[in-house]
Order: structure tokens, then C-alpha cells, then sequence
């Protein structure tokens, strides 16, 4: 998505440079039509970034650690084997994500008066259960103390594993030398997780559910001065041609802005795309083409030319699916092509 649509600019550039001026009003000017494929895109479920880079907070309360909380007070030296589990929850259209890489960074900030001990880990699994070390996504080991009031942020890239519905955080062998005469206020401690899906191998969606993807993109559209943009005749049609074997309803438009200011949209309406087929495995069994067209005028240049920004919206739900389980892998994917359809007067110098 992110690929084809700054090449708007060129195509639009392109239109403009068509028209000719000319002093023989004698001679017809003949209509010429061109049909230029500008530019293709694929996206699937890594491009979209609402999917793949998630953003999340745990904050783990005083009162779990057996503190009080906003007092002065002696805190001698303890341990506490292991707190948990906290969940984190991914995005509710997401049942089940099968991944070759997930890139893990996590931020820990120490709200208390005394510093976190050295070996104290914070670990990540894919279920609630502690029995066994199968479900360990990563766990990180603190090699130094972290000090109050300070951070630590650990980066690491684990493979081939999955995450549900959620991602499950514990504290083991959390320690602390304590300290004297020192004031707890209620303020929690704080995870951050920012998980970043590098490479999915199947996805699992939820029905019912939707989302929404908005990528912001800078543009520049450029008329030549010896453009006639007073021309009627000379017109074009720029049209989206959609291959789907993504198994999700989706919705696509483009915003033109000026200023932050919505001054025109790509299509008339939201291009429609009907979800494929897929089987259990999330492979394909059939694509679903489409297409949605938009006109080319003068005065849409004009009016465009103004313009700094696009906003593109990407929408997509799992209402009323037609798959159950809603999966994709690696082959499904949306396939889109942008066509230029041209038709110009071509005029001629006076020679």
C-alpha cells in the first residue's frame, strides 16, 4: 500500500504534460488515448501495521509486592519468586498469530525508592501455565541493578513460535537490597512491550471484529504553466484494479489534504473488496478481482495541486465472514494494480 501511491504525483505530473498549445485553428485536433499501468502493490497482513507492531503497557501495583503505598517507611531486604500471571491483550480481531520472527522491545522503569536487584527476570509466555518451559516466548534476565527512578530496555528477536489473544507477564525472582527512611508512593511499576511480527506464516482472525489502517504519506502534484487547463476535452480516469485472496471484507480510499484539511478524496466512494475463500490452512481457493475508477479533470488537478499530504485508509472487518476459521498465510495477499486510462486532443506547433 505504501508503495503505489506516492506515484500519484507522477502520473498526475504526467497528465499535465500531455497538452500542447498550438495557432492552427484549422486543423481538428485528433483525440489520442492512452492506457498506461502506472504502478502494482501487494499487500498482506505484514504490511499492515495495526497487526504487526503493537504497542503495549503492563503497570504492576505496590500492593503486589506486599507494599504499602504512600508512606515513609523501612524497607528491608526481600524477594518475591514470582508475580503473575499479567495479561496483555493483542488487538481483538487477532485470534492466532504464527510467526518466523517476533522483535521484542521492552522498556522497565523502576517507580520505587530502592533499586531492582540483578537476576530478576521478566518473563513472557504464550499461556498462563508455568509447568513447563514450552510456552516461554522470552525472558529476559537483568544482568545490573536497576536504580530508582531509572529504565532498562532490553531489544531481542525471537523465531518461530505464536502468540493467541494475548501475551502472559511474570516477575520471578524479583529482589531488592530495601533501604531506610525511604517514601512509597502508589505509583506502579512499568513494562512497556513493543512487539514488532517480522515475518507472519499464518494469521487467524476473530469474526466480528474490525480495523482500520491509516498511513499518512507527503505529496507533490505539479501542473506545467504551459498546461491548458482550461481544456474540457482532454480527460482521463485513473482506476484501482483489486486481486483479493485476503479472507477479510475490506475498504479503501485515499485522502487529499491541504494544511491538515481534507480538500478532495481519491475515489467518489470507498473501494469495496469481497473476502476470499480460504482453507483451513489459510491457502486460497479463489481470487476475487475488482476494480473502482475515479475521473481525471482539469479542475481536480488544479484543486489537487494544492495539496501536501494523503491519508490512506484501509479498513478491514470480519463481520459476517464466510470462512470459519478466518486464516491466511503466506499466499494470501491483496493485489493491486493503478491504471491510467488518458484520452487527450493532441494539438500541433504552428510551423
Amino acid at each position: 500500500m505504501k508503495l503505489f501511491f506516492p506515484a500519484i504525483s507522477t502520473i498526475l505530473l504526467f497528465v499535465g504534460c500531455q497538452k500542447f498549445t498550438n495557432n492552427l485553428d484549422d486543423i481538428n485536433a485528433p483525440e489520442q488515448e492512452w492506457l498506461l499501468p502506472v504502478a502494482k502493490s501487494t499487500i498482506d497482513f505484514d504490511d499492515i501495521r495495526e497487526v504487526t507492531d503493537i504497542k503495549l503497557e503492563l503497570n504492576i501495583d505496590p500492593d503486589d509486592f506486599s507494599l504499602p503505598a504512600n508512606v515513609w517507611t523501612n524497607v528491608p531486604a526481600f524477594s518475591v519468586s514470582s508475580i503473575g500471571p499479567d495479561e496483555l491483550d493483542l488487538p481483538a480481531i487477532i485470534h492466532e498469530v504464527r510467526f518466523d520472527s517476533l522483535a521484542f522491545e521492552i522498556t522497565l522503569t523502576n517507580p520505587f525508592p530502592f533499586s531492582i536487584g540483578a537476576g530478576t527476570q521478566i518473563t513472557y509466555r504464550n499461556s498462563p501455565s508455568t509447568d513447563s518451559e514450552s510456552n516461554v516466548l522470552l525472558r529476559w534476565n537483568l544482568e545490573q541493578e536497576i536504580q530508582a527512578g531509572q529504565s532498562a530496555t532490553l531489544t531481542q528477536t525471537v523465531s518461530g513460535n505464536y502468540v493467541q489473544e494475548s501475551v502472559y507477564v511474570f516477575i520471578e525472582n524479583f529482589s531488592t537490597p530495601g533501604g531506610n527512611n525511604l517514601y512509597i508512593s502508589n505509583t506502579p511499576l512499568l513494562i512497556e512491550t513493543n512487539f514488532k511480527l517480522i515475518d507472519i506464516s499464518r494469521i487467524e482472525l476473530n469474526e466480528g471484529h474490525t480495523l482500520t489502517s491509516i498511513d499518512t504519506v507527503g505529496v507533490v502534484i505539479e501542473i506545467p504553466d504551459e498546461a491548458d487547463t482550461n481544456d474540457t476535452d482532454s480527460r482521463g480516469t485513473a482506476t484501482l484494479y483489486f486481486d483479493n485472496t485476503l479472507p477479510v471484507n475490506q475498504r479503501f480510499q485515499a485522502y487529499f489534504l491541504r494544511n491538515n484539511v481534507v480538500v478532495d478524496s481519491l475515489l467518489v466512494s470507498p473501494a469495496l473488496i469481497a473476502p476470499s475463500n480460504n482453507d483451513s490452512e489459510g491457502n486460497p481457493l479463489n481470487a476475487l478481482s475488482s476494480e473502482s475508477s475515479a475521473t481525471l479533470t482539469w479542475e481536480r488537478l488544479n484543486n489537487l495541486s494544492t495539496c501536501d499530504k494523503m491519508v490512506i485508509h484501509h479498513y478491514i472487518s470480519t463481520i459476517s465472514n464466510p470462512n470459519n476459521p478466518i486464516v491466511a498465510n503466506k499466499s494470501a495477499s491483496l493485489k493491486v494494480q493503478l491504471v491510467v486510462d488518458l484520452k487527450i486532443n493532441l494539438s500541433f506547433f504552428n510551423l
